[in-house]
């Protein structure tokens, strides 16, 4: 799942929720461009949102 590992306590997470919420919106109403676009989109967020792990000289 996309939001594994995000907490309540983090900033990005009531955003994030109001994303999987216009989600399941249009999935129930069976809108797939409109999901697929959000889904799209939820991805992009977390991906652009994900702390960055710290490179180590090799």
């Amino acid at each position: 799942m996309m939001t594994t590992g995000i907490l309540p306590n983090e900033p990005r997470f009531k955003l994030i929720a109001a994303m999987v919420d216009r989600c399941n919106e249009a999935y129930t109403k069976g809108d797939e461009p409109t999901f697929l676009r959000l889904k799209g989109q939820l991805q992009n967020l977390i991906n652009a949102s994900n702390p960055k792990a710290a490179r180590q000289a090799p």
